[in-house]
């Protein structure tokens, strides 16, 4: 089985306020998994995701390891993010249907005169009414004039795993092509069932054992969430994916309040030497307590192993004078 390892970028080109960060992120969870626990990507603008793609290849299956980089995020980027597509070979575009065109195509030339066998999938959010909508620019011909204006071969995708599938494989096979999927809503992107979590056993799933350990403190737990709030805040807490997501209780936008869309995702780490993390005197359990924590639910749940127990003094009778 071939092994490649592909580099990928995340740009949004000037989506409506308030749509790109939505949209943006959603795409990085369909795509890709935490890369790093510990990452400082808030102190240089760059986020980074990781994923495994297992793809039926024509001569020879194929294990592809995918980088993505996130990119353009305006609340912490300091560089210019054209610095950092050097070595991509494809790049992700979120963009809004009442966006400027000319800009989404700027992003276009840009992202190929920096890396000129790049493969480019365009991510439309499209808003009320549609291509008949006044203002909004008719996603269909975007293929047409991206092909008229690049000399690039375009075509709509059916959906975000069929256009990263048809990305990498073009990748690989050295050709170059430009995929444009429109969506309603940026909450009905899924994560891509292809591309793999690398780090299965590392920091992602948590265990039964932590769930019964919520359950008992009274957390409450629903479809993978741990869910609290305070006075200002909703938090929730992705236990697939050890990831914090925060909502404003005061988002009175629809009638969920707050809804899927009012989330963001906010970096936490474990601990760095740039930025104190979770696992810190400062804000929380240091490792080890963690480690003292699992000792103690071990001990009484009855769950400690052989490999523990067989180191257990023997009952004896004790020697000591009296």
């Amino acid at each position: 089985m071939n092994v490649f390892v592909l580099k990928g970028v995340l740009l949004d080109a000037g989506s409506a306020s308030g749509t790109a960060p939505t949209l943006k992120d959603r795409v990085f969870e369909s795509i890709s998994f935490p890369g790093f626990i510990n990452s400082t990507y808030d102190v240089i603008g760059v986020e980074f995701g990781l994923g495994i793609m297992e793809l039926p290849r024509r001569d020879e299956p194929a294990t592809v390891k995918i980088q993505i980089w996130n990119l353009n995020e305006q609340k912490n980027f300091i560089l210019n993010w054209r610095h950092f597509l050097k070595g991509s070979r494809f790049g992700i575009i979120t963009w809004n249907q009442h966006g400027d065109v000319s800009q989404l195509e700027e992003f276009v030339k840009d992202c190929l005169d920096k890396c000129p066998e790049i493969n480019i999938g365009i991510v439309v959010q499209q808003d009320g009414g549609g291509d008949g909508d006044a203002g909004a620019v008719d996603v269909d011909a975007i293929p047409a004039r991206l092909e008229k204006r690049f000399g690039i071969r375009a075509a709509m995708a059916r959906d975000i795993g069929t256009m990263m599938e048809d990305l990498v494989n073009e990748c690989l096979d050295n050709a170059r092509a430009v995929h444009v999927l429109p969506v309603s809503r940026a909450a009905d992107l899924a994560h891509v069932p292809s591309i793999q979590n690398p780090f299965y056993n590392y920091l992602t799933r948590v265990s039964d054992n932590l769930l019964r350990f919520l359950a008992q403190h009274g957390v409450r737990v629903e479809d993978d969430y741990a869910l609290l709030e305070n006075d200002e805040h909703v938090f929730r807490i992705n236990l697939a994916r050890a990831s914090l997501h925060v909502a404003s209780k005061h988002c009175d936008g629809c009638r969920e309040r707050p809804c899927r869309e009012a989330f963001t995702k906010v970096c936490v780490v474990l601990d760095s030497q740039i930025k104190r993390g979770f696992a810190s005197e400062d804000l929380g359990f240091t490792p080890p307590d963690l480690f003292v924590l699992s000792m103690v639910f071990a001990i009484e749940n009855g769950l400690l192993p052989s490999s523990v127990t067989s180191q257990f003094p023997k009952a004896k009778p004790c020697t000591r004078r009296k």
